[in-house]
């Protein structure tokens, strides 16, 4: 690499920056000296510490012009090797250049301005002391003149070759952010054909739920019976099978009556049916009606037309999960009405003659009562 100073870019670089520190300092020194002359301008010995102070400038002068030839020689060589294609291969070291370089810039205008900053109070100084001084200020200012214009032109090109280098960066970000672009929406189409797949599946398992729940809604279903009671002039039942798969095997039912009109000591005579039964009733069907084969104990006495019966009928089969119970009361030959119920609702078990007038009103109260049908289709 050609250079003056032996060493790395890395450590050329940072023997520049070390450099900066040091000789900012001692023009900010001499600046204070000067500001101090400011003070006691009327000093006999004044010219004489202007010169010398002069002087000083002088060497200072002479360090920046070395440091400002350093810099450019510098900033020569990194363009240099960029130009023989050894420049950083990427982008973060195409940046560290353009930064290391605005650094060295940022030192060199700040001396430079350092300088300009102690001339001006040189010259102050100066022509407060002594005419004499003037056209040494001048020349001063016309050195300074000259170096800011040399600054200037240097600036100016090193501008140049930074605005460069940022617009290739530029660039480069630009193809960088392009390829980025192209991969976030290949990423986007395959989430998409993921995310079609996914709902297939979803699809797909939820067709197959809703099978598995339907069948075993149908393992799980059981029969259930329903009667409606038909004929108060013969009592007679009708049943029905309510479930849509399952078909009620073996149903019976038996009706048990206390005849309210015909009390017997402490009770009343007791009315019962005899078990019937059938084969079996298909989902969704029914079958009937059946009469009742009603035979009353322990008096032997036929149930007569008008009489008023209370009691209750049951309905189950093999597979049914529980025993429908119906409460009915009946006047024979005439009317008659019933309701589904549970086993408790009525002392049934206990009845005793002057308790069936409570009974009947709290049966007539339940809002749910059905009518026995008088006719039947």
């Amino acid at each position: 690499m050609p250079n003056s100073q032996q060493g790395s870019v890395e450590e050329r670089r940072d023997a520049l920056f070390a450099e900066t520190g040091p000789l900012r300092e001692r023009i900010v020194r001499e600046i204070g000296r000067v500001r101090s002359l400011r003070i006691t301008y009327r000093d006999a010995f004044l010219p004489r510490r202007i010169r010398t102070l002069e002087s000083e400038f002088q060497t200072l002068y002479q360090e920046f012009l070395d440091f400002e030839q350093q810099v450019s020689d510098f900033i020569r060589d990194l363009a240099t090797v960029r130009t023989i294609n050894q420049a950083p291969a990427n982008l973060n070291d195409r940046l560290s250049f353009a930064i290391y370089t605005s650094s060295l810039s940022n030192h060199r205008e700040a001396i430079r301005s350092l300088l300009g900053e102690l001339s001006g109070l040189l010259s102050e100084s100066r022509v407060r002391a002594n005419t004499k001084l003037n056209s040494l200020v001048n020349l001063v200012f016309l050195l300074l003149s000259i170096l800011s214009l040399v600054v200037a032109v240097s600036s100016y090109w090193y501008a140049k070759e930074i605005a460069e280098g940022q617009g290739q960066a530029a660039l480069e970000q630009q193809r960088t952010l392009d390829e980025s672009r192209q991969a976030l929406t290949s990423v986007a189409s395959t989430i998409e054909q993921e995310r079609a797949l996914l709902e297939k599946s979803v699809d797909t398992a939820e067709s197959q739920l809703r099978i598995i729940q339907e069948q075993h809604k149908r393992e799980l279903e059981i029969p259930v019976l329903r009667a409606v009671l038909l004929y108060p002039q013969q009592l007679s039942v009708v049943l029905a099978n309510q479930s849509a798969q399952k078909t009620a095997q073996d149903p019976t039912f038996e009706a048990r009556f206390w005849n309210l009109s015909r009390p017997t000591g402490d009770s009343f005579q007791h009315v019962s049916s005899v078990v019937q039964s059938v084969d079996f009733i298909q989902p969704k069907g029914s079958i009937g009606p059946y009469s009742f084969d009603l035979r009353a104990s322990p008096d032997p006495t036929p149930v007569q037309p008008g009489n008023q019966m209370f009691g209750y009928l049951t309905v189950r089969c093999s597979g049914c999960g529980e025993v429908k119970l119906y409460w009915i009361l009946l006047i024979v030959g005439e009317k008659g009405w019933y309701h589904e119920g549970k086993w408790d609702e009525y002392p049934f078990n206990k009845m005793e003659p002057g308790m069936e007038q409570a009974v009947v009103s709290s049966f007539l109260s339940k809002k749910k009562l059905f009518e026995i049908v008088k006719d039947y289709p």
